[in-house]
């Protein structure tokens, strides 16, 4: 709350205990004085609020001879029929012993009041005078503006209220409109009322919706504005006494809240840093999880060409077996052949001492790959957590057994390929023996046929080891091919997640600068508002001093050379509004036998029909 707005509340709190003052009390309170006089200044204005005429009636308390002062024309005996001396300003009255008080009227030479007062009539937005606007009908609108006269005295514009007061017919005024005005219902008409405070300029504007219009007096009586009331203020300040605790507790309020978004900003911070490094082990896991897949692909065709070679030597050694049992049946026709049988058989011999020292170096590599994969396993293990090692834990195991698997496998195409040598060698020998004699070579065709047998099924071994192992190598491309792309979707998670905490970086650090202003604005509020009910109850007081009358001696509005005056009243009016028509004129007030001093009074505003 800035400081116009604060004094704006203030003004709000005063204007409601000086209105209350008003309706309590607002007449200035008169003393008895045997040499004290009393002023009525009646003024009938015409239809703009100009004035025609200023009557001042003058009373006394005194029975004793008075001495008074005004600016006259004339001066009429309102109390006896004795003729007034009166000259230059000066009246010198020699009361008679009479009950009461004494009254005389003195009509002013001037038309000046402390107050400038216009009165304007629209109808349907044009400017119409009070004559024209009789008996018409449409749409109203009377704006009334009152101002300082500064060629007199300001005594009376800053210390004097006026009432406005007029009367509407209700049948010939609809949809009245009087902001600032009260309105009361009295019989068929509608009593419209405004108050003008001291010293204060008024703008008062009417609406209504009229029929054949006529309105009666406008009538404005100014009077010494004075407040005789004790005003208790303090249920009215006890609201403002809640607000000032309740700002206070918005404040400590707000104090908290950025205390606490300090706190989570800094957590927030945290998770962004985390979020960070996850993006980064996510994508070295990723590209080790690529490799990973690669070589599994490498693996898996290796072992495709491996199974399709041990293949065909399994149907070699088929045929072989075969070629051997026909050797051994028809040996007595073999003989012929048995040279180029030792040539062969030479050769073939070398062929597996060829094939045992591959199948050597096949078997290191083997078990150079076994070694590979367990290590390889144990790496993968390593770097998942629980959830993903639960996952893999299956398709790992398969691709140890599967390995395990061949290695066993080729031990056994190993164990055989070695009798094969072993058994050849002993053929070959044969063939040798054969060759040398052939007599032997019937018992060394049984054993190659023998060894042949066995060779062959360790080669139906090896092939279902390679089954296996292929097996194995698919279900470890396929988890392989799981594992990429799941790590693929942990990867793009890890990149929403990091830009979902920046965003949430962004939008804390956006929200602890609001909290920020927020609690720079409830402080300034608590600092304005603290005081406030102190300073509306000093300005209250300074209103009700003011407006109190305590410093405040009515003056003479006759003439500034009386002195002893209790009080002056403005009584103003103009001529009604009606449909008939008629000329009119001042009526020289005369004093008949047997009326009374209000008919006299009366007679001031009366005009001629």
């Amino acid at each position: 709350m800035n400081l116009h707005m604060k004094n704006k509340n203030i003004k709000k709190a005063t204007t409601f205990v000086l209105t209350t003052s008003i309706l309590i009390g607002s007449a200035t309170p008169i003393f008895a004085d045997s040499n004290t006089k009393e002023e009525v200044v009646y003024v009938k204005l015409n239809e703009n609020g100009g004035v025609n005429n200023i009557y001042v009636v003058n009373s006394f308390n005194s029975n004793e001879s008075i001495v008074d002062y005004g600016k006259y024309s004339n001066v009429i005996n309102l109390s006896t029929d004795d003729k007034l001396d009166y000259a230059n300003g000066l009246l010198d009255i020699k009361t008679p012993n009479i009950d009461g008080k004494f009254y005389y009227q003195g009509e002013m030479s001037s038309t000046d009041l402390p107050w400038n007062i216009n009165i304007n009539y629209y109808l349907d937005g044009k400017r119409i005078t009070s004559e024209e606007l009789a008996g018409k009908s449409g749409k109203l609108e009377m704006k009334i503006d009152i101002t300082q006269n500064k060629n007199i005295n300001e005594e009376f514009y800053n210390n004097y209220v006026l009432q406005i007061a007029l009367s509407l017919d209700s049948y010939k005024c609809k949809n009245i409109v009087a902001e600032g005005a009260t309105i009361a219902s009295v019989g068929s008409n509608k009593s419209i009322n405004y108050m003008k405070l001291p010293g204060l300029d008024a703008s008062y504007t009417l609406t209504a919706d009229i029929t054949d219009f006529e309105m009666d007096e406008i009538s404005i009586n100014g009077m010494n504005m004075a407040i005789d009331a004790d005003i208790d203020i303090n249920e009215m300040t006890n609201d403002l006494d809640q607000l000032v605790d309740a700002v206070e507790a918005i404040n400590d309020g707000t104090g908290s809240l950025k205390g606490g978004l300090d706190e989570y900003k800094a957590g927030v911070d945290e998770l962004s840093k985390g979020s960070y490094q996850l993006k980064d082990g996510v994508s070295q896991y990723k590209v080790g999880v690529s490799s990973l897949d690669s070589g599994v692909e490498t693996l898996s065709m290796g072992i495709s060409k491996y199974k399709s070679g041990i293949s065909e030597v399994y149907k070699s050694s088929n045929s072989l077996l075969s070629g051997l049992g026909e050797v051994n049946s028809g040996i007595n026709s073999f003989e012929s052949g048995l040279n180029q049988l030792k040539d062969g058989s030479n050769s073939y011999n070398q062929g597996l001492a060829d094939i045992s020292k591959g199948s050597s170096a096949y078997k290191e590599s083997l078990n150079q790959y076994s070694n590979l994969v367990k290590s390889l396993t144990y790496n993968i293990k390593s770097s998942l957590t629980e959830e993903q090692l639960e996952i893999l834990q299956p398709e790992l195991e398969k691709l140890e057994k599967s390995t395990e698997g061949l290695l066993a496998g080729y031990n056994l195409l190993d164990s055989g390929i070695s009798d094969a040598v072993n058994g050849y060698s002993g053929i070959n020998t044969g063939v040798n023996d054969l060759y040398n004699n052939i007599s032997p070579l019937s018992k060394g065709i049984d054993e190659l046929y023998n060894g042949m047998g066995e060779f062959n099924k360790g080669v139906d071994q090896l092939v279902k080891g390679i089954d296996g192992i292929d097996s194995g190598a698919k279900e470890l491309k396929s988890g392989s091919s799981q594992l990429v792309s799941g790590i693929t979707n942990i990867d793009t998670g890890v990149v929403k997640l990091s830009d979902g905490s920046n965003k949430l970086v962004n939008g804390i650090n956006v929200l602890s600068d609001g909290a920020s202003e927020l609690n720079k604005g409830t402080s300034e509020l608590n600092k304005e508002t603290t005081s406030m009910p102190d300073e509306i109850n000093k300005q209250i007081d300074d209103i009700k001093s003011k407006f109190s009358g305590e410093d405040f001696t009515p003056i003479s509005f006759a003439s500034e050379e009386n002195k002893n005056v209790e009080s002056v009243q403005f009584a103003m009016r103009t001529d009604g509004i009606y449909k008939v028509e008629s000329e009119e004129t001042e009526k020289e007030i005369e004093i008949e036998d047997n009326q009374s001093i209000w008919q006299l009074f009366l007679n001031l505003f009366k005009k001629d029909k």
